[in-house]
C-alpha cells in the first residue's frame, strides 16, 4: 500500500498583485530572495514559494483534499481575492511502500513492460532507480523500502506500484 509523503502544487496569483510588497510587510514568517520569497505560516503544514512573477509553489501537504484549503490559506494570509487565483495543477506526488524484504538489488530484472530503465550502482547510491514508461521515478532499497517520485494522482502511484512488479526478483 502505497503511503503519500508530500504533494507539490502550483497555481499563478493575478499580476495586478505585488506579491513582493504583500511579502516583505510578513517578515515573522518569510524568507526573501532576490525573485522569491518563502512563506512559512506558523502552524501549518504547508510551505508556500511565491515568486514575484505571479507564480506560487506549495509543498508540505499530504492529502489531495488539503489543497483547497491550503490555497485559501494563502488568500487569508495575503488577502487574495478568489477569482485572482489561476488554475491549480498537481505537479508531484512523493510517496512510500514496502515490497517484500530484504531486497537483493543486483537479482533486479532488466527493463521490461512498464520499466524504461533500471539503475543500480552501489557505490554512488544504496538504491536502484527504476524509470516508468508513464513517467515518475522508483527507488529501491534493499530494506524493501520503495520511495515513488513523480506521481500525478492517486491512480499514477498505484500504476507506479504495479510496474515495479516487472523488475523485482523472484
Amino acid at each position: 500500500m502505497v503511503q503519500i509523503c508530500n504533494i507539490k502544487f502550483s497555481f499563478t496569483v493575478s499580476k495586478k498583485h505585488n506579491l513582493k510588497q504583500l511579502l516583505h510587510a510578513r517578515e515573522h514568517d518569510t524568507i526573501h530572495h532576490s525573485n522569491y520569497s518563502v512563506l512559512r505560516p506558523s502552524g501549518t503544514k504547508p510551505v508556500y514559494i511565491l515568486f514575484y512573477s505571479g507564480h506560487v509553489n506549495c509543498t508540505g501537504v499530504r492529502d489531495s483534499s488539503s489543497i483547497p484549503s491550503s490555497v485559501s490559506l494563502l488568500q487569508q494570509l495575503l488577502n487574495l481575492p478568489e477569482e485572482d487565483i489561476g488554475r491549480i495543477r498537481v505537479d508531484n506526488i512523493s510517496a512510500v511502500s514496502k515490497v517484500k524484504s530484504p531486497l537483493a538489488l543486483w537479482k533486479l530484472k532488466k527493463p521490461q513492460g512498464e520499466v524504461i530503465q533500471v539503475c543500480h550502482n552501489p557505490e554512488r547510491f544504496a538504491g536502484a532507480h527504476v524509470k516508468l514508461n508513464k513517467g515518475g521515478c522508483c527507488i529501491l532499497f534493499e530494506n524493501g523500502k520503495v520511495v515513488f517520485v513523480g506521481g500525478k494522482s492517486i491512480q499514477h502511484l498505484n500504476y507506479m506500484e504495479k510496474a515495479i512488479q516487472d523488475v523485482l526478483p523472484t
